[in-house]
């Protein structure tokens, strides 16, 4: 009987389930199927930059983030109209 070591055992269990990580990429790629709020994480992906940059991006002035406590989301729609306003500026 094979035994996975613990370090197979955590890096299968963190696979995503139900899809490829490039799936999931795609997902993000695919505007019409994002989520009506995004986290800093999903934004990170989908502006390829840090979770850091994410999370000073959403505390820069004019950027659409709402605050719940200390919780921070950015409606879609107005993320992707943040994204059209500032493209090549």
């Amino acid at each position: 009987m094979n035994r996975k070591s613990v370090k197979e055992e955590r890096l299968s269990d963190s696979k995503p389930q139900g899809g490829s990580e490039r799936g999931k990429e795609q997902e993000l790629n695919d505007f019409s199927k994002l989520p009506m709020t995004l986290t800093a994480e999903q934004i990170a992906s989908i502006l390829s930059i840090s979770r850091t940059a994410a999370y000073k991006l959403m505390h820069t002035k004019g950027f659409p983030t709402i605050k719940f406590g200390y919780r921070m989301v950015v409606h879609r729609d107005r993320f992707l109209n943040w994204i059209d306003v500032h493209m090549g500026a």
